[in-house]
């Protein structure tokens, strides 16, 4: 599959996730705004709570929809695969701090090795030229070869190497 079409799955999927959680407003009706954190701060919670789920779960992508300048979010979206039952969850672990799982389609299977955090992320992206706003930036990390920071804010979206934290390119939507 293309870059282009690639893009748009993610785009779709990160909505997706983000309509599910109610996070379209940053904030669950009824919650007190969370402290934001970076990806990694969020990620043991939501890791416990996939292994209840299934034993074999694995982490396949990171996603969040209103990252701020620093790349820290209140709400964060991890998908978790097993492979031997041969499905998906979301965790999402936002406003209250604790996760919710629902269940997805099974759009990614690349587990994430390690990676860099989502401050670092979006350092690099901010060094090269992402112009950062109050609204909220969209950040999301899949699994691959290499697995990739894809840092969004208006048109533009930079690509970060997860591994490294190093700059691949800029691409406009």
């Amino acid at each position: 599959m293309h870059e282009a079409g690639i893009r748009a799955i993610l785009r779709r999927t990160t909505a997706t996730a983000a309509a599910l959680a109610g996070l379209s407003g940053g904030v669950l009706p009824g919650w007190a705004q969370a402290a934001p954190l970076g990806a990694r701060d969020r990620l043991t919670a939501a890791t416990d709570q996939a292994r209840a789920w299934q034993k074999d779960a694995r982490l396949v992508r990171v996603e969040t929809r209103n990252a701020d300048a620093q790349g820290r979010s209140p709400d964060w979206v991890y998908v978790f695969d097993s492979p031997g039952s041969k499905q998906q969850t979301l965790v999402m672990v936002t406003g209250s701090g604790q996760p919710d799982l629902v269940p997805t389609g099974t759009a990614y299977r690349r587990p994430l090795g390690d990676f860099v955090d989502s401050p670092r992320a979006m350092q690099e992206a901010v060094r090269r030229g992402l112009k950062t706003h109050g609204a909220g930036m969209t950040m999301s990390l899949t699994g691959g070869e290499p697995a990739q920071w894809l840092v969004s804010s208006g048109d533009q979206t930079y690509v970060i190497d997860a591994a490294s934290g190093g700059f691949v390119r800029r691409e406009k939507d």
